[in-house]
């Protein structure tokens, strides 16, 4: 019996001693490596990979990331954890590692650098190694195959997609609109894409005027090979300045599906999905002083080539009537900037503030403007009025020389009215009434007080008592609004739902009244803004696999986490694919998005 008694302390000693072994011999590897391995070129995207090997699941986060050379952060930190037993003998021990993932973009051929990085591992903070490699140069615009230097098969260079930049001229004058377009050229089959760079455009006035990728879609060869194009960026162009610039080229990571030789599995998987970078090539544009010799006086910046119309909505009008007078300046040519053109009041003529409305659109690469002021005029004396003339200089590049525009002479036949006793009363004299004392008292009899005093009436009572009465209930909010203030993050968590329904209603707002395509980005911005008020994260750090994360930690379905992840990923793709605009569509993403919101709500709380 005691041999037996020794054996059983024995072994709950040794399973005592197996189960802290993790506790007490906790040590921690950190590491910083990229992905790939090999070769890298500008035409890919990095994987940096911040590494924690340990005995225990612990908090690993990174504060900051320190400034990069020759690269750039374009999306992350996303996690991943995984777990493995390692058995010896009659001990076992436990490995896990924790990785936080970011998504890296080189800035060009070169070398790059990444610094140690500290990372916090539990209460302590550890740092990597730096990395340095050279970063090669990658198929850029338009590809130019040559046996010599033919890709490497496999590689990011030998996928058959590059996107182009063109400028409709390469030389305007100060404040002449050009068109530029970026298309994307592809042989294989696109799953998505997204700018990653964008010129600033400094020293230019830009208007956005966004294709529809799928419409204006056309099949063209290049260098014996067929390409479906598709037109994925336009903006228009007004320099202000002259000089030469050097236009820095657009960025787009292009996801590219690609077979595997299983047709099973390229059907029903996206299992040769890729993800590559393409640059178009740097442009150059030469803008052009204005020049001084015979410039009108009154040139107010003007370029293009416009015509000036003026009309009044009737001919005849009597005194102190409204009439219309309605200038239109229109042609090929940039007008927000325009100013408003000169119209004088006279002793005779009352002129009130123009209305404006413009509009502007791209037709077969120029850009068409339409410009209409509307003065509403009021004739003061009878007779024949003849309306100030219009004139409005303008520098038309066709010709390379000012014009001045002026409208036709206008005439208004202006008769007398039936109020109008003299001609000094329209000009604005004063005349006398027939009774100028009107008396304050018509009955006979004393004046009587009919109200009473002001201490006897209920607001004065009311307001006598209503500070005891408030006391407790001020208090009661000061306690509640300190309570808030000492714990920011239970304040952010009550008021996101609020928050983000109100942003989702302003975006619906916003697209039922104009076109301008940020619906999807303001959509998208609530819902990653709600999330991060409602776990008290910075919204910039939000991806879908740390948003996907945090949910499910907090027992939210699957379901429902899928759903949120359709929304953003439906928002950001309609965010740089435009697609013709579907008042239907926006209403569907909108009331989904608010019902996610509200499912997520009820799973928290």
């Amino acid at each position: 019996m005691k041999s037996v008694r020794c054996v059983v302390v024995a072994f709950v000693a040794a399973f005592a001693s197996w189960g802290a072994l993790p506790a007490v011999a906790a040590d921690y590897q950190v590491r910083a490596f990229v992905e790939p391995a090999g070769r890298i070129t500008d035409t890919q995207t990095l994987r940096l990979v911040v590494e924690v090997q340990g005995d225990e699941l612990v908090q690993v986060s990174v504060p900051q990331l320190p400034a990069l050379d020759n690269l750039r952060i374009v999306g992350g930190p996303s996690t991943s954890q995984s777990s493995v037993f390692n058995f010896d003998g009659t001990t076992s021990r436990r490995l896990t590692t924790q990785q936080l993932i970011y998504t890296l973009l080189p800035g060009g051929p070169g070398p790059a650098e990444i610094p140690p990085i500290d990372v916090r591992v539990g209460s302590e903070v550890r740092r990597t190694e730096a990395l340095r490699f050279e970063v090669e140069p990658g198929a850029s615009g338009r590809p130019q195959p040559s046996p010599e230097s033919a890709p490497a098969r496999g590689s990011d260079d030998d996928v058959p997609v590059f996107v182009g930049a063109r400028l409709g001229s390469k030389e305007v004058w100060v404040g002449e609109p050009v068109d530029a377009d970026v298309t994307l050229y592809t042989a294989t089959r696109v799953t998505d894409l997204r700018l990653v760079e964008e010129p600033s455009f400094t020293n230019f006035w830009v208007e956005d005027a966004k294709p529809d990728a799928v419409a204006e879609s056309y099949r063209t060869t290049i260098d014996g090979k067929v390409y479906n194009a598709y037109p994925i960026v336009r903006k228009v162009l007004v320099p202000t300045t002259p000089g030469s610039f050097n236009l820095k080229p657009y960025g787009v990571q292009i996801q590219v599906s690609r077979s595997t030789g299983d047709a099973f599995r390229d059907f029903f998987a996206n299992a040769g999905a890729r993800n590559v970078v393409r640059r178009t090539e740097p442009l150059q544009l030469v803008v052009k002083p204005l020049p001084e010799e015979r410039r009108p006086e009154d040139f107010s910046g003007a370029v293009g080539s416009f015509t000036l119309d003026a009309v009044a909505d009737r001919a005849s009008a009597r005194v102190n009537d409204a009439v219309a007078l309605r200038a239109t300046l229109e042609g090929t040519g940039f007008l927000k900037s325009a100013p408003v053109p000169a119209l004088q009041a006279t002793p005779d003529l009352k002129v009130f503030e123009p209305k404006i409305t413009e509009s502007s659109e791209l037709r077969s690469g120029k850009l068409h403007s339409r410009k209409t002021w509307e003065w509403i005029v009021v004739p003061l004396t009878p007779g024949e009025l003849r309306l100030p003339a219009l004139r409005y200089p303008v520098f038309d590049p066709a010709t390379a020389s000012y014009e001045v525009l002026e409208g036709e002479p206008l005439v208004l036949t202006v008769e007398r009215g039936e109020a109008v006793a003299d001609e000094s009363i329209a000009r604005g004299d004063v005349r006398l009434e027939r009774r100028d004392i009107n008396f304050i008292k018509l009955l006979r009899g004393p004046l009587l007080d009919r109200k009473p005093r002001v201490h006897q009436r209920a607001w004065y009572v009311a307001l006598l008592v209503l500070p005891a009465a408030l006391g407790p209930v001020i208090v009661l909010a000061g306690r509640r609004h300190a309570h808030y203030r000492r714990d920011h993050g239970l304040a952010r968590a009550r008021r996101a739902r609020a928050r983000a329904r109100r942003r989702l209603q302003a975006a619906s707002h916003l697209a039922a009244r104009s076109q301008d395509g940020s619906f999807h980005e303001d959509v998208a911005r609530a819902l990653v803004d709600y999330l991060a008020d409602r776990f008290d994260r910075a919204p910039s750090g939000l991806t879908y696999d740390v948003a996907d994360d945090l949910l499910a930690s907090r027992g939210v379905s699957a379901e429902v986490r899928r759903r949120l992840r359709t929304c953003l990923e439906t928002c950001d793709f309609a965010r740089y694919v435009s697609t013709p605009d579907d008042p239907q569509r926006r209403e569907q993403i909108y009331r989904e998005s608010s019902a996610v919101v509200d499912e997520i709500e009820k799973a928290l709380s």
